[in-house]
Formats: structure tokens, C-alpha cells, sequence
């Protein structure tokens, strides 16, 4: 039987999973962990920003779309691997924020580093008006990344 968390460090977990934060997890869809910026937690849905490590093809065929890529440099974000792209024209469903939660507890997911304000501004200015993104994710994104 597993153990209930400590409140308080579910707390403290759910504090650390604000707007931002980038997450190494499972990407159930392609059966691989990869890196997410987030952009909403709650109870009912999560969502987030995938994080790649080079633009593919099919991106890159549509300017529409390539437009909609920030760049994630390393030397400015110590906390990744390597240099990486932020794909802004569309968001993917995270797990909720009590599986995210659990999953740092478990540490079967890990939180590596903020994004700079600076960065969230230019990520959500990206996506903004992106076809690919439903309107209450635009609203998420403006909201949390405080772009008015």
C-alpha cells in the first residue's frame, strides 16, 4: 500500500509547478520523455509547451508555423541538455496537477529549471493567434505567462 505525501510537501510540489517551469516527463503519445515548458496546472488539466531538440521538416516547410519556435539556448538555460526550441505553435496536454505532483514526489517526472519572464513574454507573444491553439489555451497562456 503506498504511503500518503507529506502536505506540506505537496504543497511545496505544487508551488514549484507554476507557469514556466520545464519539465522532463513522459510523453505518452511517442513513449518518450522529453522536456515541456508549462503553462497551466490544476486538478481538472494541465497543459504545456513541447521543447525539441531541432525544427523538423514539417515545420519547417510552413513559415506560419516555423515563426512560432523560440529558441531555448543552453548557455542561457544551464539547466538543459543542449540547445533546444520551444515549439509555440501549438500546446500539449499535461497530467493533471496531482499526477504532477506525484510524479515529482516518485521522481518519475523532474522539474529542471524556470524560464526566464523575459523568455515567457516572448514565448506567448509566439503563440499568440497560432490556428493550432483553442482559444481557452490562448487564455491560459496570456493569463499565466501575464501577457495582456
Amino acid at each position: 500500500m503506498a504511503s500518503r505525501m507529506d502536505p506540506a510537501r505537496a504543497r511545496q510540489l505544487a508551488a514549484a509547478l507554476k507557469p514556466g517551469a520545464v519539465l522532463h516527463l513522459l510523453q505518452p503519445l511517442i513513449g518518450k520523455h522529453k522536456f515541456h515548458v508549462l503553462i497551466a496546472a490544476s486538478a481538472e488539466r494541465s497543459l504545456g509547451f513541447l521543447i525539441n531538440s531541432r525544427i523538423g521538416p514539417f515545420i519547417q516547410n510552413r513559415p506560419d508555423l516555423l515563426s512560432r519556435q523560440v529558441s531555448l539556448p543552453v548557455a542561457a538555460n544551464p539547466f538543459m541538455h543542449h540547445d533546444s526550441i520551444i515549439a509555440c505553435h501549438d500546446t500539449v496536454r499535461l497530467p493533471p496537477l496531482g499526477e504532477l505532483i506525484a510524479g515529482l514526489a516518485d521522481r518519475s517526472m523532474s522539474l529542471v529549471g524556470y524560464l526566464h519572464h523575459d523568455l515567457l513574454v516572448i514565448i506567448a507573444a509566439a503563440a499568440a493567434g497560432s490556428p493550432l491553439i483553442a482559444a481557452r489555451d490562448a487564455e491560459l497562456i496570456a493569463t499565466g505567462f501575464a501577457v495582456r
